[in-house]
């Protein structure tokens, strides 16, 4: 009787302590996902402030100095040099938030795939620039990394199918399309039959 007591009391503590487990990760998966949304919500925020586009534009339309090793970044046009450090810290922000499981990966692939690669694209040589001035400049024993979390991103997105990445996620979630325009142009009656429809009356 005492064994089966025993064996009772031994089943109860272990269902309790599962429960407590499952508990935790329940309340924890809920956590995560109410800061997902926040961090998401943010995100996009400031993708679509007036600052941030206008920061993007001035990066599209390029600089007007070479990279340079002396100074890096700190080189450029002050104007400049300032849309760069808001769009890329922004984008290495974006970088650790997905390493760290913050944010969803094919959110940020499909939705700002084309502004993360164009970006990169058109400031690579001064990236390279400033991590060589960096090494340089920096202590020996200070961690000269500059915006590798951003370069995750861009490897990301060229893994994930590169121009196609955006598509191929679109795909997978199943999102609806409305077709070629011409093929939907095609099923319209032109104005010439849609006149030769009506009825005309002659004058007596």
């Amino acid at each position: 009787m005492n064994l089966v007591a025993s064996i009772v009391s031994l089943l109860v503590s272990v269902g309790a302590l599962v429960a407590a487990i499952w508990s935790t990760f329940r309340s924890r998966d809920s956590s995560m996902k109410a800061n997902s949304l926040r961090v998401t919500t943010e995100v996009f925020q400031k993708v679509g402030s007036a600052e941030f586009r206008e920061h993007l534009a001035r990066i599209m339309r390029g600089p007007e100095e070479v990279p340079s090793q002396n100074g890096g970044i700190e080189a450029l046009a002050p104007e400049y040099r300032d849309s760069v450090y808001s769009v890329c810290y922004f984008f290495d922000y974006l970088g650790v938030l997905l390493a760290f499981g913050l944010i969803e990966r094919d959110l940020v692939i499909g939705s700002l795939g084309t502004h993360i690669v164009r970006t990169w694209s058109l400031l690579e040589p001064h990236i390279v620039a400033e991590r060589e001035h960096r090494s340089q400049a920096y202590p020996a024993d200070a961690p000269a990394g500059f915006l590798r979390y951003f370069e995750s991103l861009v490897a990301l997105v060229r893994r994930s199918g590169g121009r196609s990445a955006g598509e191929v996620i679109t795909r997978r979630l199943g999102l609806p399309e409305l077709g070629a325009p011409a093929a939907r142009r095609g099923r319209r009656l032109s104005p010439r039959r849609r006149g030769s429809s009506r009825t005309v009356v002659r004058a007596k």
